[in-house]
């Protein structure tokens, strides 16, 4: 799968990042920012939400999604930056964002400890 539709040669900011719940971390997360749509990007502080970044400064605003949810083993990066040992199980999310125009925005991986969520869904 391409998410972001990349030609040779096209730029991508890759933000590499973790969330912590109850102050331990618990998914490292790799943000994959396409900077013709979010210029200068890396001039903001990215310690806080890239959804507020994107609404503030850029006028961009997630209206839709494709997630994916995968059984897997944390990789090297993942494990280090989250404390645990590599080929530990792990749930592996990959997100494709759009934008209230139906633009792609942003692609997401995120590995999740396998100890720390709970997945619930309603349907109607």
């Amino acid at each position: 799968m391409a998410p972001l539709a990349l030609q040779p040669f096209d730029q991508v900011y890759l933000l590499t990042r973790l969330r912590y719940a109850d102050g331990r971390p618990v998914c490292y997360c790799e943000n994959h920012c396409l900077p013709a749509r979010v210029p200068e990007l890396l001039r903001h502080d990215l310690n806080g939400s890239l959804t507020e970044i994107y609404q503030t400064h850029y006028d961009l605003i997630y209206t839709s999604m494709h997630l994916s949810f995968y059984p897997t083993s944390m990789p090297p990066q993942a494990a280090e930056a989250l404390g645990v040992m590599e080929g530990r199980p792990a749930l592996l999310l990959r997100r494709l964002n759009y934008d209230q125009h139906g633009r792609i925005l942003d692609y997401d991986i995120e590995y999740w400890r396998h100890d720390s969520l709970r997945i619930e869904v309603d349907t109607h």
